[in-house]
């Protein structure tokens, strides 16, 4: 899978329309910050999934002095296939498929697959369990388009599980009761989803680990789930999970929320047995980012037959260079590669495709 044509249109910094013609290995985006680097990953990014990197609303993405954006690429995967996005200022939409118009953003999940990686990623390790869910739902979205509906509707039913929580209406424990049995339905389907890709994850991320740290360092990955021994229960995992929500109503009615969920779930990582987040240093922390993001890679690779698009957002400067050189041999002569950098590093410019980006303009 590749992209060989690039189209901006007033989107962000990038003021008309920029065309790029690019190569199916690697591309180098050279610039001082604040130019348009990140801006370019941005809108690739926005083709495979149908938002931001930062999750910023629509309108923030339209370039400041216009009314619309309207991004293209054309790529390869097995055949030619274009994808075209528009927005305006008045919230209409335009998404297109091969020329077929589609109603929703979610339509372009599994079309281009992208694993991004930048150094806000350590807060993969550092940050909250929402980050590491939301980067698990967003991989298993990318290879299985159906989970995003799976994911919208569980959300629908929690939140108005909450809201009757809160409000009391009249038979309001009825109604409960239904809402209970809906939110085991989708848990069963989403965490059987959720335990199969981190089965395979953490397979490819120990070996690509072991290699990183000359076999001195044991990587393990765990899902941390709100039912206990969750493999062991998947055959009768919907009927726990509905008595889960029984059990947790006295307390739920209480604090008028929803205090148990798979929404409340974690992902743990762990060297050498101990927990990287609270006991391993910002080395250890970025060898386990980069193994895991590896792991990515391979596993679309696995899934889908094809590999996936790699945006690598100013990580340069936050790798040594054992790791930045283990990177570019698993990625070379395999994966489309974006990589954004205020650095003209030489390893790079000897053998890679180099755009200049200054001002949102490209040379």
């Amino acid at each position: 899978m590749y992209i060989n044509k690039l189209t901006l249109d007033n989107f962000r910094n990038f003021k008309n329309k920029t065309v790029l013609n690019l190569e199916n290995s690697v591309n180098v985006f050279v610039g001082d910050n604040a130019q348009g680097k990140t801006n370019l990953l941005e809108a690739i990014h926005f083709l495979a999934l149908g938002k931001s990197i930062t999750n910023q609303k629509k309108d923030e993405l339209i370039h400041w002095d216009k009314d619309y954006f309207y991004i293209t690429c054309t790529y390869y995967n097995s055949k030619s296939n274009k994808i075209e996005v528009g927005y305006n200022q008045d919230n209409r939409k335009i998404i297109k498929i091969n020329s077929v118009e589609q109603k929703k953003y979610s339509s372009l999940l599994g079309n281009i697959n992208v694993v991004i990686f930048s150094p806000d990623d350590l807060l993969l390790i550092k940050g909250s369990p929402s980050l590491r869910r939301n980067f698990l739902d967003q991989e298993i979205s990318q290879l299985s388009p159906y989970y995003n509906n799976l994911m919208t509707n569980y959300k629908k039913v929690l939140f108005n599980r909450n809201k009757i929580l809160k409000e009391r209406p009249h038979h309001f424990m009825e109604t409960l009761d239904i809402y209970d049995k809906q939110l085991a339905g989708f848990s069963e389907e989403i965490l059987v989803k959720r335990i199969d890709i981190i089965s395979k994850l953490k397979i490819l991320a120990r070996l690509t680990h072991r290699k990183l740290t000359d076999n001195t360092e044991n990587l393990e990955i765990k899902y941390a789930s709100f039912v206990d021994n969750l493999e062991q229960k998947i055959p009768e995992l919907k009927v726990h999970i509905y008595e889960l929500f029984k059990q947790s109503r006295e307390k739920d009615l209480y604090t008028r929320q929803t205090n148990i969920g798979l929404h409340r779930d974690d992902i743990e990582f762990y060297v050498n047995g101990k927990d990287v987040k609270k006991y391993c240093s910002q080395g250890q922390q970025r060898t386990t980012i980069l193994s895991l993001k590896l792991a990515e890679i391979e596993m679309f690779m696995s899934q889908r037959g094809t590999y996936p698009i790699l945006l690598l957002d100013d990580v340069f400067s936050e790798l040594d260079y054992k790791r930045r050189s283990f990177l570019l041999k698993a990625i070379k002569d395999k994966v489309q590669t974006f990589i954004t950098t205020t650095e003209k590093e030489q390893e790079l410019l000897g053998a890679f495709k180099v755009f200049n980006i200054k001002n949102g303009m490209i040379k």
